[in-house]
């Protein structure tokens, strides 16, 4: 079963993230919300066998997704 693979890189810039929506915005419940949401969602598409899409200034081995207004890669 392949997993999304999170670097150091990608840890912190998650973090970074979710630091201006806790603290910066206040809102600690959407926060954790949108932390577990990227978390999860990074992993059901790693494991899905639909298509991926590819970003063009991208790896050629990574793939992303839309979650809200973040591109996520994996």
């Amino acid at each position: 079963m392949a997993r999304a693979v999170w670097t150091p890189h990608a840890e912190r810039e998650l973090d970074e993230i979710l630091f201006y929506i806790l603290v910066r915005d206040r809102r600690p419940e959407t926060g954790e919300r949108l932390y577990f949401e990227i978390r999860q969602l990074a992993d059901e598409y790693a494991e899905s066998a639909a298509p991926r899409a590819s970003h063009p200034l991208a790896p050629s081995s990574w793939y992303y997704f839309l979650h809200k207004r973040w591109l996520v890669f994996y």
